[in-house]
């Protein structure tokens, strides 16, 4: 059953209480999905009628509403001035039918614990969940964030007045874009205007039609306690539909890429059939018996069980006859890894037996409902790029295949293509494609012809091999590719002009997070550190939003942009059994020494750098 009003999961570490409740409750917000689903009849449009049922998912679960009615606003009594709304909004403007749900009031306070709620739903859980937006007790999500601007005379307008699912979408649109949205006001009412002397009227929510400070603290409060930059990205890959994330080491690139795809993917809202994410050793027992045969991973040879030890199996290969170990613990952790789908990670040697045999579970196991999260979708994909990475491994190749003892070569998709398809079959999700390390391998070679592609989305374009009888590939819109780039690290080729006028590059910079992160992060030693780069480094800066404002330290070379060497903010985390003293020895002093080494810093900085944690006067 949902917790009345619990949302202690969605706290945030910070230093400022006040943050913590406004960013943990708009991120509650954020994880409900909604859908609606239009079921008016001809009759009630006759009526002027829109008849909805409403879909929340939340945490796994899903809760329907009872039938919820609209009205259009030139045939519903009480509305000001529809004449303008319509002239406004267009023709298409529905308000909440008063006449079928009663909850609206002119003045005073509606019950919303019974009387709205009992309106939406009869279900328990339902009921407890929907007193998390609102509730008699002024503590809901929607009252809560929508506090700032109402006055006490209508404190409960928005949810006497308005389908809840509603005000939902409204709050998820401006905490998603830090905008307003024109359609989504078209539904919403404001309050009742008018006095004893007057008409009351239901006025718009929006901010067209008067002054609605309630709407605009909440876009000022958004812009404060999001970053702004992640909004930009998400805009800018709606656009574009691939980027690059571009910053020196340790400044969170891969992090990154992964909160852009989950708000993407906008995962948690449904349930998925996947294989268990670990297995033990009861489970290798279970589906591995002496005498087995399985292929190899690329199905070249079979492998055969001989014997069962304590903790590990004795596999011989058919094609020499030779016998090796295979341990339980390696085939659970590459179980885990999913080794043998990542190209280049099967080394000769035992890893190939263990592989294969953890590929062979895999295959063999149950798929178990489980609630789709980020780190179960089958709609993302992350993979690293390194030197040796071809088209072949990406996007078609050939394989060969076992086939009655002979081998057989079959050209095949590969994880761009396979996850493109499943987006084409699906074109109401989202897919995404994340490429760590993108500029370690031979981009132009990599992609070949759909270098195309990416610009010319929906185009179809001739592979040189065929699958199916076809050549044709192509990427759809809802396929979003986000790449990673250490700009640090200059033992890697640099990306051509045809590739980087089809991506777009996003700086991703080192940044103070001890607001976030309280004591664990050292600011000190950060500040410190980033005055090797940075002149005058200011903590209270965010420098991704203010890029003029960097300027190179004394201690770097003029080779080098502070930009793409300044040594990341993830550096100078403390990690469970890492003290920063630890790291400062082992992990920051090193690379700096290393950028002293090899022209990055000047000379002049190596004093600077053995002194750290401490100060010391430069020459």
């Amino acid at each position: 059953m949902v917790s009345k009003y619990d949302f202690s999961q969605f706290e945030v570490v910070t230093k400022n209480p006040g943050k913590i409740e406004l960013k943990g409750l708009m991120k509650f917000i954020c994880s409900i999905h909604i859908e609606v689903e239009d079921i008016t009849n001809e009759d009630e449009k006759l009526n002027h009628q829109k008849v909805v049922i409403v879909t929340y998912a939340y945490d796994g679960k899903k809760f329907t509403t009872k039938p919820l009615y609209y009205k259009h606003v030139s045939h519903s009594r009480d509305v000001k001035e529809p004449s303008r709304l319509l002239e406004y909004f267009g023709q298409d403007v529905y308000w909440l039918d008063i006449d079928i749900h009663k909850w609206p009031q002119e003045s005073n306070e509606t019950e919303i614990d019974n009387l709205i709620i009992n309106d939406i739903t009869d279900d328990l859980d339902f009921r407890n969940f929907l007193k998390m937006l609102a509730n008699n007790a002024s503590k809901g999500a929607i009252q809560r964030i929508t506090k700032q601007g109402r006055s006490g005379q209508y404190f409960r307008n928005l949810e006497n007045n308005n389908h809840w699912h509603d005000l939902v979408l409204m709050i998820q649109h401006i905490i998603r874009y830090g905008e307003m949205s024109q359609e989504l006001f078209k539904s919403l009412i404001f309050r009742w205007d008018g006095n004893k002397n007057t008409d009351r009227l239901r006025s718009s929510l929006s901010p067209h039609f008067g002054g609605r400070a309630l709407i605009t603290n909440l876009v000022e409060n958004v812009k404060k306690h999001f970053n702004p930059m992640d909004r930009k990205i998400i805009d800018l890959i709606l656009y574009k539909k691939q980027i690059i994330l571009q910053g020196p080491p340790g400044t969170g690139k891969t992090l990154l890429a992964k909160k852009i795809a989950e708000s993407l993917l906008e995962t948690g809202h449904s349930t998925v059939l996947k294989k268990p994410a670990e297995i033990t050793v009861e489970d290798i027992k279970e589906l591995v018996k002496e005498g087995q045969t399985f292929p190899s991973v690329t199905n070249y040879t079979k492998y055969q069980i001989m014997k069962l030890n304590d903790g590990s199996f004795i596999v011989k290969t058919h094609s020499t006859g030779k016998e090796y170990p295979a341990t339980f613990a390696n085939i659970i952790k590459y179980y885990k890894d999913e080794t043998w789908s990542k190209v280049g990670t099967i080394k000769y040697g035992n890893d190939s037996y263990e592989a294969a045999i953890a590929k062979y579970i895999y295959e063999q196991i149950e798929v178990i409902e489980q609630k789709e999260q980020i780190d179960n979708t089958d709609r993302l994909q992350i993979m690293q790029f390194h030197p040796s990475f071809t088209y072949e491994d990406f996007v078609r190749g050939i394989e060969a295949d076992t086939n009655i003892d002979q081998l057989v070569y079959h050209a095949k998709n590969k994880p761009l293509i396979l996850l493109a398809n499943e987006a084409i079959l699906n074109p109401k999700k989202n897919y995404v494609l994340i490429l760590d390390e993108i500029n370690r391998a031979n981009l132009s070679a990599v992609l070949g012809e759909l270098i195309y592609a990416l610009e010319y989305r929906e185009e179809s374009v001739n592979s040189m091999y065929e699958v199916g009888g076809s050549s044709e590939l192509l990427l759809p819109n809802n396929l979003y590719i986000i790449g990673t780039m250490n700009t640090a690290d200059r033992s890697v080729g640099h990306i051509d002009y045809a590739i980087r006028r089809r991506f777009a590059f996003v700086d991703v910079l080192p940044k103070n997070l001890q607001e976030e992160l309280a004591s664990k992060f050292d600011l000190k030693l950060f500040s410190k550190v980033a005055n090797l780069f940075v002149e005058n480094y200011d903590s209270n800066i965010d420098y991704n939003n203010h890029l003029d404002q960097i300027k190179r330290s004394k201690f770097l070379s003029e080779e080098f942009r502070p930009e793409d060497v300044w040594l990341g903010h993830s550096y100078f985390i403390e990690k469970e059994r890492a003290t920063m003293e630890m790291r400062l020895k082992y992990e920051i002093k090193p690379i700096l020494l290393e950028y002293i080494k090899d022209g990055v810093l000047k000379e002049e900085a190596r004093s600077y750098v053995l002194a750290l944690p401490n100060d010391v006067s430069a020459k």
